[in-house]
């Protein structure tokens, strides 16, 4: 069964595809209210304030994002993704803090923790790889231990071919 925005959940509705149907039934509702019926307006993207605020992010983030710590990998992703999607190109600076931040993060066994010192997860392992392929430089790809990450994750895989997100960890199905 579709939604109107899309979802397809087969006519097996989940509690994660019933919030994601509320979350875009919500924001759709919101810019319906902000355009108006008649309106002719259309929302536009702020690309020199978003741009900004994803480069002042690379710098540092505030302090009330200290409950993201274990999401370091995932933060820089998200942040190198937008700013590539906006097709602005990375200073060397801001390439070397994203490499320096990311290598902190890579575990002696091979995987990235979510920050330096916590062990390797393979979802955080996942957002770091995938970073330092958008700053694609010789040294971004050299950072990873590819000897390493390789056997890591062979560690993880199970008898029946799933992965375990983590050692002593769950399966996750993604």
């Amino acid at each position: 069964m579709n939604n109107r925005w899309g979802i397809n959940n087969d006519g097996y509705p989940t509690e994660t595809s019933k919030i994601q149907v509320e979350t875009e039934d919500s924001v759709f509702n919101l810019l319906a209210e902000w355009q108006g019926p008649s309106s002719n307006e259309r929302l536009t993207l702020s690309r020199k304030a978003h741009i900004r605020f994803l480069r002042t992010a690379l710098i540092g983030l505030g302090r009330n994002f200290v409950s993201l710590d274990a999401s370091k990998p995932w933060i820089l992703f998200w942040i190198l993704q937008a700013l590539d999607l906006l097709g602005e190109k990375l200073t060397t600076d801001e390439e070397q803090r994203a490499i320096d931040t990311l290598s902190r993060c890579q575990d002696d066994a091979g995987g990235f923790g979510g920050g330096p010192g916590q062990i390797a997860h393979l979802a955080t392992t996942y957002a770091a790889v995938h970073a330092l392929a958008i700053i694609g430089s010789f040294e971004a790809f050299d950072s990873i231990d590819r000897a390493k990450l390789y056997n890591w994750i062979l560690s993880l895989k199970q008898l029946n071919g799933s992965f375990i997100m983590h050692h002593g960890g769950e399966v996750d199905v993604r």
